[in-house]
């Protein structure tokens, strides 16, 4: 039979760039990517901002293993990366359980970002104090979960994308 090369040998195979070790701060993106949806400018802009992000398209996999097969998965990326933050962009009830957003808050810091204005935030409210940060896109929903005396709770603007919005030439 062969013999097993010595790691010296081993490392050889590789180069000095395919070995460097990636230092930048990490981020775990939760996301989804779809033909009317595209978080690629979000990945872009968390890179560009000095973040190694790698992201998790729960949507996708949802479809595929069911809610409790995409949490697994996600709990244990979660676990594999140990990432610097946890950043989500669930909107609704039936993507996060509260076992999942304790469980990914014993791994990382965990922010959950919703753009959208939602008639009910009653979810919100559950949710939030188990994670380490919830953004909403109106100023209205945090001064009402921090009345509820919430106070992990911000308010995030959020702008376009203007490598893929730009300005209509008009003739």
């Amino acid at each position: 039979g062969g013999s097993i090369p010595n790691w010296h040998d081993f490392l050889e195979m590789f180069t000095e760039e395919e070995l460097k070790v990636d230092e930048r701060p990490s981020f775990l993106f939760v996301v989804i990517f779809s033909k009317v949806y595209d978080s690629t400018y979000i990945v872009n802009a968390f890179e560009e901002a000095g973040y190694q992000c790698e992201s998790f398209d729960w949507q996708k996999i949802r479809f595929v293993e069911g809610l409790a097969g995409m949490l697994d998965r996600l709990i244990g990326k979660a676990k594999m990366m140990k990432p610097d933050i946890i950043f989500m962009q669930i909107q609704n009830p039936d993507v996060l359980l509260i076992d999942a957003a304790k469980e990914l808050s014993k791994k990382s810091f965990v922010i959950n970002y919703t753009f959208d204005v939602r008639n009910s935030i009653g979810w919100y409210k559950e949710i939030a104090p188990h994670i380490g940060l919830t953004l909403f896109g109106d100023r209205q929903s945090v001064m009402e979960l921090k009345k509820e005396g919430i106070e992990n709770v911000e308010y995030l603007s959020c702008a376009a994308d203007y490598g893929l919005y730009r300005k209509l030439e008009v003739r």
